[in-house]
């Protein structure tokens, strides 16, 4: 996992603020501690560049209303009128090596919890995106995306498409659904104890991100799965 978020932070490249594409991003990533999800492939592509931000955190901390994002930075852009290369080039890596610091002592945690709310996790993506207000957004999930809440056990639920949407009518009747309007979503890890369980859990997802007006495609959900921007 550090390798992985590392790939993530470090995909910045020092220097090329002046060059940035216009478009920025923010990238929520959660991280499954349960201790039943496989391991994880890193993504395909570095993703975070100037002007954008990346946020990560455990989804035990998240589902336990703790909201807790160790990882939580905006890379700001170069200026042509401000910035001088050398001192930039200083920042940047003075940050990324304190972000990396900070992956380290997250990814150290491997006690897991005795619930893993997914849900919940993912609710808190809303209020991530908000804040940012970039162009675009993207949610990575390394998880083995099984709901094992007070709410809800995917281990024991019967998924049938009647019961997916019971599920997700219930939670838009609570107010649990997440305005993920045109956010891009990745799952890696995906896992299940037989295949049928494991389409089921996939067939939830589906309709639930849909349900947030997120967009899934189901080549990015699984592992590994293909992170291009």
């Amino acid at each position: 996992m550090r390798t992985l978020l590392a790939l993530l932070i470090f995909g910045y490249i020092a220097g090329t603020g002046i060059a940035a594409a216009a478009e920025t991003k923010t990238v929520f990533v959660l991280f499954d501690v349960s201790g039943t999800d496989p391991e994880r492939k890193e993504p395909d592509d570095h993703v975070i560049k100037p002007g954008d931000a990346i946020v990560a955190g455990l989804i035990k901390d998240v589902s336990l209303g703790k909201a807790s994002f160790p990882i939580n930075e905006e890379f700001r852009k170069m200026s042509l009128w401000k910035d001088k290369q050398k001192n930039f080039d200083r920042e940047v890596k003075s940050k990324k090596e304190e972000m990396l610091k900070t992956a380290d002592d997250l990814l150290k945690d491997t006690q897991g919890s005795r619930s893993t709310e997914v849900m919940s996790a993912i609710y808190a993506a809303e209020g991530v995106f908000k804040k940012y207000g970039k162009d675009k957004n993207v949610l990575v999930v390394f998880s083995d995306m099984i709901e094992e809440s007070p709410y809800y056990n995917f281990q024991k639920e019967n998924l049938t498409p009647k019961r997916i949407h019971q599920i997700i009518d219930s939670e838009k009747s609570k107010k649990r659904i997440p305005d993920l309007k045109g956010i891009k979503v990745y799952v890696s890890g995906a896992s299940a104890s037989t295949s049928q369980k494991m389409f089921e859990i996939q067939n939830f997802w589906m309709e639930y991100f849909k349900e947030c007006g997120a967009e899934l495609k189901k080549e990015n959900y699984g592992d590994p799965f293909s992170f291009k921007e």
